[in-house]
Formats: C-alpha cells, structure tokens, sequence
C-alpha cells in the first residue's frame, strides 16, 4: 500500500497482522468484514478531510490488493488449476 500517501496506517489495517490473525482464527469472515470497514472508515475520514481522490481510490485499490493476497496465502493451491481475475476498474486501480 505505500504508492498512496493514504495508505491505512498501522493501527488501521496492517497486512502481515492481518495475516497472522487469519492463520490462527477459527473464523475467518468477521476479521475480513471488521478490517474492511475500519479501513474504508479511514478513507471516508480522509475524503472528508478533503485528500485527493485519485490518491485514495489507489489506497482503497492497494488495500483489496492485499486483502486478496492475505486470502490467497491461506490456501495450498495447484498452480496451474487456478485463477484470480479482475474486471471492471480493477485492473486500473481504479476500483471504489
């Protein structure tokens, strides 16, 4: 997430805590919902502030980036049996 200035701090979202919780909680949905609302919080706080747009679109893209990859860690996947693909503004970092 460090190609945004607004990138969720530490106490907002942290990937590799993240993580470490998903490897050890038994479920697993509530950790996504509580850390997909904090941050989406933070960036709501940050529009009204008045920050760029664009700059937190990207922060918001950054932050699915590595939602997605904390979830495809947790699973031994055969490499050539499956796919993770994006569509609409994804790809561009554009996703809101």
């Amino acid at each position: 997430m460090s190609n945004s200035p607004f990138a969720p701090p530490p106490d907002v979202f942290d990937p590799q805590s993240f993580f470490r919780a998903l490897k050890s909680a038994s479920s697993r949905i509530p950790l996504f919902k509580k850390n997909i609302e904090r941050t989406n919080d933070f960036l709501h706080q940050q529009f009204r502030q008045g920050h760029n747009i664009r700059d937190l679109i990207a922060a918001r893209s950054n932050f699915i980036d590595e939602i997605l990859r904390c979830a495809w860690q947790l699973f031994d996947w055969p490499e050539d049996s499956i796919s993770l693909i994006a569509v609409g503004g994804y790809g561009r970092g554009e996703l809101h």
